[in-house]
């Protein structure tokens, strides 16, 4: 383990974890928002939806007959006017409503946000623990005298070995240099198929010439 590492994985573990707590209570307050936004929108429709019910009632008891009758343009029919009203508020009632569930979707988004916020924060802390109590036990090793340090603050033997590629490469350069040596003042073999040996036939003796027919050998 390396102790300088070590304490610049936990500062880098703060940093972030700070951002992040920054961003959690950002969007902890819009998911707040959103949701009483959307109480405020629900109550909004239910007020207006009382209003519908007192056109009723005071269709019912006359009153607004009354109304009508004192209208300075003339007489009105009431239950004309109550329907009017009635229609009215209802579009309102429903705008109310889209608007809440448009809210409620934003409420919904925004909690995931919140929840997922605070996976990753739980898990940088709990990280920053373990880097901590691991550096802690290191350090009271080193007190203890369990883990003795080199001259350049390395614990001894915690550096690793060499890689299997260096040690392929090591291994071919010492191939080739005993390869060298064994060379050395030596002529080097011509490569290819050695030249066959010949051996040279002994000269022919000339051959003697036969007497013709009537002549004396």
């Amino acid at each position: 383990m390396n102790p300088q590492k070590s304490e610049l994985k936990q500062a880098i573990l703060h940093e972030l974890g700070c951002d992040l707590d920054d961003t959690l209570e950002e969007a902890t307050k819009r998911a707040n928002g959103h949701t009483g936004a959307r109480g405020a929108l629900r109550l909004a429709a239910k007020n207006a939806q009382a209003i519908a019910e007192v056109v009723d009632a005071e269709l019912k008891s006359g009153k607004l007959a009354e109304r009508c009758a004192e209208d300075g343009e003339g007489p009105l029919d009431p239950v004309l006017v109550a329907k009017y009203a009635k229609l009215q508020i209802t579009r309102v009632v429903d705008g109310l409503d889209i608007a809440s569930q448009s809210e409620r979707n934003r409420e919904i988004m925004a909690q995931g946000e919140v929840a997922a916020l605070k996976s990753v924060v739980a898990l940088i802390q709990k990280r920053h623990t373990l880097e901590a109590a691991k550096l802690e036990a290191f350090n009271r090793a080193i007190a203890e005298g369990a883990i003795q340090l080199e001259e350049d603050g390395a614990p001894s033997g915690a550096r690793p070995g060499p890689s299997i590629a260096a040690q392929r490469k090591a291994e071919e350069a010492a191939s080739a240099a005993q390869d060298a040596g064994k060379s050395n003042g030596k002529p080097k073999a011509r490569k290819g198929r050695k030249a066959a040996t010949r051996k040279r036939k002994a000269p022919s003796k000339p051959r003697e010439a036969k007497p013709k027919n009537g002549e004396n050998a």
